[in-house]
């Protein structure tokens, strides 16, 4: 009998079925027709036989591939029902029944000639299915059992709910119509779970879910489901249905001892399936544990894992607690003067004369009252000079607040006055705003004195702050983070080995000095000895001028956010290799893995070494090491590695107890490079820097993690709303409390969108509750407060804050910024398309925001930022049109840099 080959048309979703095998020969199709067509019943011309013998044994990979061939062909055409016997050379049978139709008379018959059923075979399920036997007690439940499997995955997924399917498969025969829905994209109601319940609360709600309990209005489609289908009263059964219709199926399946039951969990979401056994495992614990307690077990004594997993460091610190770092510097300086520390847009400083400058300048420093234990605000472009400032703030026993000279001057005033900071060093043109507090010096007057000799204090203690970074607070005000020297250094002690640092390496100072990645760039290569090549922010905003840069001068140890290092990856292909790379470290933000791939063509391992590091400010820059290979970039990109030595990491479910191994909890943190405190907070200190277990003092990231199999950390995003942009931590209370303490505000939210376009980058949009509230004049109070990179693209007036009936806010229900009240004006109309350069610009910009431009639409107010400004530059470059990335920033209006690429074609 033969069979034509399924079709789109003709194929049909799996019916119900089994699998079993038979310990003797079935004598061919003559043998089985009779009772297949008796125990099936219906049209004979619908029923499909197929009867082969195969010259191999049963027990081999081509016999098991043969049965998920046949349990993958669906039926088709005309076909009810499809039965195929496979016979091996050791003379045992493998019958493979699908059918429309009740075939229990025809399982039973077969079970009544010695047929058992084949576990694990249902199709592309061998690689993500495991198989636990579980004890539950005399009649057990399948609710018993499905209330575990929801506690279980709840807590794998996250997720206070999840969407549940249970079912009995002799039920399931009964019901044509259920049996349908279960095979379409369709559940039942959300089960969730509440810590405060019990077991028992758990299975009244499993036993109040019906076919027909689903929100008609859909509400639960996100949710993520689980199918759970009792098959214990048709032995051998199984039910595949469509391809991935759930994130997970259970299945039920009996055992010789009544007391227990075989459960087969197999995973259709791609981010559990390596994590199918380690989910099982968890859940044969769990069912342990209700059946010793009993079904009034609180669920807030369940537990989920017997032990803390923790990232294994990769080695031993070295660092000793007395060091600091200005001496570790000075000690480079001694012993090679003539060494070059630094190459700035000035030229090359010598170790020797940026030690000696330090040395000047903190005699300075003194003079204007600087003593031991302060700190000292620094805002100032990066350069040589400025760190010959940092260091003197050090050797004067204080320690640095770095402020970007691009952040707005009210937010300078705000760091002065919460650090307490009783002297500024800034550029000249910011000493106007600042308090009368502060002893402010321009810091081309200060470095260009020559002070007299002054003794410096002695004897300073590493375990002393260094420098204290302002990063975004949820109180709506940024908190500075304090870090000890002895931190610092033993970060760099742990990474010297592992790294192979030493004074040979050429260092790119990159990043803003009030981002903590900076730490690690420009200490990092002072106090190995190598030298910094400071990037300016010009040429940063540049991929190719920053290409050039690391060429000219040989830099080898790189350091980038994974966005920017996107653009630089794209400019790089365009390029003359970068022969004296040999490290890159990515950290900041999660690893792309196109870029990461592409640049893993160009330079392999053996040539240039590529890390993703985890890291906070509160932890001292970096965390965590993952060399990224290949198929680390494609196949694991949130992995970030192990802790390094002298840090550990552990990840704890919501009730503080060990989350097990695949499951997410919350990342802490300690060792060598937790933060001395939060400046002028002792209550935020005592809440996110508490006492664990083992008497240590740990960090509560509040991001989101788990560890892997393999005990690797994977990186999750953050639990609460603190986002990251581009590397730089952005708390969005911090936003909205700076929006709603404006005049008029009632309520506000800001959201965290993608703008539209090819490359999909992150953009602020804000939604405002107030009667006449005028949003131009809104935004610049804003703005006055908020650096750049957290201030919103989008200003929308709304009625109410939508709220969801639990009492969250309804993202779904907020309206579309782009159809909002905007604060700055514009035309009714899109730009009108001019030939030329101006027509490549429209097409362009739409390409990169995802929407038409109009004449006075603000590049930066529409979604755009530094890096989207990068894809513009590059977008037009390749279809001939040059445009600087400064005359972007000079004029972001449409009409504007239209006109003035007009002028220059």
């Amino acid at each position: 009998m033969n069979s034509c080959p399924a079709s789109a048309d003709s194929a049909r979703p799996h019916p119900a079925g089994f699998a079993v095998r038979l310990g003797t020969p079935t004598g061919g199709t003559g043998e089985l027709s009779e009772l297949i067509r008796t125990a099936l019943g219906g049209d004979p011309e619908r029923l499909g036989i197929w009867y082969e013998r195969l010259p191999f044994a049963s027990t081999s990979a081509r016999a098991g591939g043969i049965v998920r061939q046949q349990l993958a062909h669906p039926l088709v055409g005309r076909t009810r029902a499809r039965v195929t016997c496979t016979e091996y050379s050791d003379a045992v049978t493998d019958v493979v029944v699908l059918a429309d139709s009740d075939f229990r008379p025809l399982l039973t018959d077969l079970v009544r000639r010695g047929a058992h059923p084949i576990p694990g075979l249902t199709p592309a399920r061998a690689a993500r299915m495991a198989i636990r036997e579980i004890d539950l007690g005399p009649g057990h439940r399948a609710e018993e059992i499905a209330a575990a499997v929801v506690l279980v995955l709840t807590r794998f997924l996250d997720t206070p709910a999840i969407r549940v399917d249970l079912a009995a498969f002799d039920a399931l025969l009964e019901s044509p119509a259920y049996r349908a829905r279960l095979n379409s994209q369709a559940g039942t109601a959300a089960c969730d779970v509440e810590l405060r319940g019990s077991i028992k609360d758990l299975v009244s709600r499993l036993d109040a879910l019906t076919p027909d309990s689903t929100p008609a209005d859909g509400s639960d489609s996100g949710l993520r489901s689980v199918r759970i289908i009792d098959f214990r009263t048709v032995p051998g059964a199984f039910l595949p249905g469509p391809a991935a219709p759930h994130d997970f199926d259970i299945a039920i399946h009996p055992t010789t001892d009544p007391h227990a039951a075989r459960i087969l969990l197999s995973a259709g979401d791609a981010d559990a399936m390596e994590f199918v056994d380690d989910i099982a495992d968890v859940l044969a614990r769990v069912c342990a544990q209700i059946n010793a307690a009993g079904l009034d077990l609180p669920i807030s004594d369940i537990h989920f894992s017997p032990a803390v997993p923790a990232v294994a460091p990769i080695g031993e610190p070295i660092s000793g607690p007395g060091e600091r770092l200005e001496q570790r510097i000075a000690a480079h300086a001694a012993a090679r003067p003539a060494a070059v520390a630094v190459r700035d847009e000035s030229g090359a400083v010598s170790f020797g004369e940026l030690d000696a400058r330090s040395e000047r300048i903190a005699a300075g420093l003194l003079e204007l009252g600087v003593r031991p234990g302060d700190f000292v605000v620094i805002a100032a472009a990066t350069s040589a000079r400025t760190f010959a400032t940092m260091m003197a703030i050090w050797k004067c026993g204080a320690a640095y607040v770095p402020v970007d000279i691009e952040f707005p001057v009210d937010r300078l005033r705000y760091i002065i006055e919460d650090s307490g900071a009783r002297v500024a060093v800034v550029e000249a043109e910011l000493l106007a705003g600042l308090p009368d507090s502060v002893r402010a010096v321009d810091i081309s007057t200060l470095t260009a004195r020559q002070s007299t000799a002054t003794a410096l204090p002695k004897a300073l203690p590493g375990q002393g702050a260094a420098y204290a970074i302002y990063t975004s607070g949820t109180t709506g005000r940024p908190k500075g983070t304090v870090i000890a020297h002895r931190s610092a250094l033993a970060l760099f002690d742990a990474l010297t080995t592992e790294f192979a640092l030493s004074a040979e390496d050429v260092w790119s100072a990159f990043h803003s000095p009030a981002f903590d990645f900076s730490v690690w760039e420009i200490w990092g290569a002072l106090v190995t000895g190598g030298t910094v090549a400071v990037v300016p922010k010009s040429l940063a905003r540049d991929p190719q001028r920053f290409h050039a840069l690391l060429r000219q001068h040989g830099v080898t140890v790189l350091s980038q956010t994974p966005p920017a290092f996107a653009h630089l990856v794209s400019a790089d292909a365009a390029a003359a290799a970068l022969d004296t790379v040999r490290l890159v470290v990515l950290g900041g933000d999660a690893l792309q893995a196109t870029s990461s791939s592409a640049w893993l063509d160009r330079y392999p391992a053996s040539r240039c070494r590529l890390v993703n590091m985890y890291g906070i400010t509160e932890t001292t820059v970096h965390v965590t090491v993952q060399s990224v290979s290949k198929h680390t970039a494609l196949c694991a990109p949130r992995s970030v590695g192990r802790a390094i030595a002298g840090w550990d990491t552990a990840v704890l479910g919501p009730d503080l107890r060990p989350a097990p191994v695949g499951f997410p909890g919350e990342i802490f943190v300690a060792g060598s490079g937790l933060a001395l405190y939060y400046t002028g907070n002792p209550a935020l200190t005592a809440r996110k820097f508490v006492a664990g277990p083992d008497g240590r003092r740990w960090y509560r990231s509040g991001d989101l993690g788990r560890v892997r199999a393999d005990g690797t950390l994977e990186h999750l995003g953050r639990i609460d709303h603190q986002i990251k942009i581009n590397g730089y931590r952005i708390e969005l209370d911090e936003i909205r409390n700076s929006i709603a303490r404006q005049p008029g505000v009632r309520d506000a939210i800001v959201v965290c969108n993608r703008a539209g376009g090819r490359f999909g980058t992150a953009r602020l949009d804000a939604y405002v509750v107030g009667a006449g509230v005028d949003l131009s004049e809104l935004r610049g109070a804003v703005e006055r407060v908020l650096p750049v990179y957290m201030r919103p693209a989008s200003y929308t007036t709304v009625d109410a804050i939508p709220l969801t009936t639990n009492g969250k806010v309804d993202l779904g229900r907020l309206p579309d910024p782009n159809t909002g009240p905007l604060s700055i004006a514009r035309t009714a109309e899109p730009a009108a398309e001019s030939a030329g350069a101006q027509s490549i610009l429209g097409r362009v910009w739409s390409s990169i925001l995802g929407v038409e431009p109009h004449d006075d639409d603000n590049f930066f107010l529409s979604g755009g930022n530094s890096l989207a400004a990068i894809h513009l530059s590059t977008e037009l470059s390749g279809n001939g049109v040059t445009m600087p990335l400064s005359l972007l920033y000079q004029r972001p209006v449409f009409k504007d840099l239209r006109t003035a690429l007009e002028e220059t074609a």
